[in-house]
């Protein structure tokens, strides 16, 4: 169920003007209700411009010209680069964030994730796949998998024939959408539990943790 009015506004109320689906494929789940792996990541004021899944590689220059409360992204295989390459020039507070990729942190990468949480500027960590408590880290969810059957750029057309995959047809991610609460609405068995995420507006993403409800029965 798409998140409600109690809950606040949704991604999509947060787009100043309508995406078109077939024109901005790479950052179409900005635009959906339920939040996705990639739009959290989309989310965040520096990161790489090309994300991809369990890459290492690092450019500083996403990180430069960072201000106060900054939300940055870092996939954890290049954590060991930005430990060396970025946390050591970061001198205003910031907040990271660490997902798409199947790692655990941070047993992986112990001595970065150390070197990070004794970092004075270091306000929060919103991370996927930690195991344990800390005060400065909070427990993040995967996510929808959108990107996986992201249109190709050659499919940005409305007239451009679909791409078939062994997973099905692919599609922008609010199509898929779209389908999985065609599904979720037409099931004639009852769903057991449901988690939502919404994002309350964009100047306090990263302000607070996000909204969570989990409902039983619905």
């Amino acid at each position: 169920m798409a998140a409600s009015s109690d809950i606040g506004v949704s991604f999509a109320t947060l787009v100043n003007e309508k995406i078109d689906c077939y024109k901005s494929i790479v950052m179409d789940e900005l635009g959906c209700n339920y939040v996705g792996s990639f739009a959290l990541l989309k989310s965040c004021h520096r990161r790489s411009p090309t994300p991809i899944s369990d890459f290492e590689g690092l450019d500083p220059n996403w990180y430069s010209s960072l201000f106060p409360n900054c939300v940055v992204h870092v996939c954890p295989q290049a954590l060991p680069n930005f430990v060396k390459k970025v946390l050591p020039a970061i001198s205003v507070p910031f907040k990271l964030l660490t997902n798409n990729s199947d790692k655990t942190l941070p047993d992986d990468y112990m001595s970065e994730s150390n070197a990070i949480l004794a970092h004075p500027n270091l306000l929060k960590w919103f991370s996927q796949n930690w195991v344990g408590n800390h005060p400065k880290v909070e427990r993040i969810p995967i996510g929808i998998d959108y990107h996986s059957l992201r249109p190709s750029a050659k499919q940005k057309y409305a007239w451009s024939p679909p791409e078939q995959t062994s997973w099905g047809i692919k599609k922008p991610a609010i199509d898929q959408e779209r389908e999985l609460i065609s599904i979720k609405q037409s099931a004639s068995s009852r769903m057991l539990g449901v988690c939502e995420l919404s994002v309350l507006d964009v100047d306090s993403l990263w302000e607070s943790r996000q909204t969570r409800r989990f409902r039983k029965g619905s």
